[in-house]
């Protein structure tokens, strides 16, 4: 993983188009995070030692059973349906990327009020992580950890520009970490932002016309905005 020094907005939006004229054809991917953690997946935090599969596989199986009743759900592909139950909250073996940098830079500084340093990671995605669905359709049988772009079946993936890694588990060893994957570190990058500049980068980003209203295009979002916008 190389690092990037963090400055100011203006240097950070002038890094990222450093970046995208190094190699022609990768994707560039962002995220966020409030603190530093490894790059993993929700299912695999707690336990990355753990093959948890057999327990994903009932879990999608139960989301499908139930969850027939909304719109979408029972005739998606496992693919397209980990990607809704992400966006709900489910653990999955998913972990959320998005291809603007405002927005991976809003979900890294939305806890403003804490002390601790604000994260933000670049992955530079080659052309062959990315994955083909109509080869790889079954989410949990990959033997790498792969990239894809997932359909557009919900409001809040098409306004974050919703991307994701999925993440296998290795037969015998673990879950492993994007940042720590001999085949992915060396194109992982990481900004560290100091806690004093997390609430000056969100105003400037609602005047971008990133918050929690574009971002959570819904009344949840609506309401967590007038509360940002009202109380900070």
């Amino acid at each position: 993983m190389k690092e990037i020094l963090w400055t100011d907005l203006p240097t950070f939006l002038s890094e990222i188009a450093s970046l995208e004229g190094v190699a022609p054809g990768d994707t560039l991917l962002f995220r966020g995070q409030p603190c530093s953690k490894p790059l993993l997946p929700k299912i695999a935090r707690v336990h990355p030692e753990r093959d948890s599969t057999q327990v994903e596989r009932a879990m999608l199986a139960e989301l499908r059973r139930q969850g027939c009743r909304f719109s979408g759900v029972g005739a998606s592909s496992d693919l397209d349906l980990l990607a809704i139950a992400q966006h709900h909250g489910m653990a999955t073996r998913l972990l959320d990327w998005s291809t603007s940098p405002l927005v991976a830079l809003w979900f890294a500084c939305l806890e403003y009020w804490t002390a601790e340093s604000a994260h933000l990671y670049i992955y530079r995605a080659a052309q062959d992580v990315l994955l083909d669905p109509s080869t790889d359709a079954d989410p949990f049988a990959f033997a790498v950890t792969k990239v894809f772009r997932p359909a557009h079946n919900n409001a809040r993936l098409v306004s974050q520009d919703g991307w994701f890694s999925i993440h296998p588990y290795y037969a015998g060893m673990s879950f492993k970490a994007l940042d720590s994957d001999v085949i992915h570190f060396l194109w992982v990058y990481h900004l560290e932002i100091p806690h004093e500049q997390k609430a000056f980068i969100l105003k400037k980003l609602d005047l971008l016309g990133i918050n929690y209203r574009s971002m959570l295009p819904d009344l949840d979002g609506l309401c967590k905005y007038v509360n940002w916008r009202m109380t900070s």
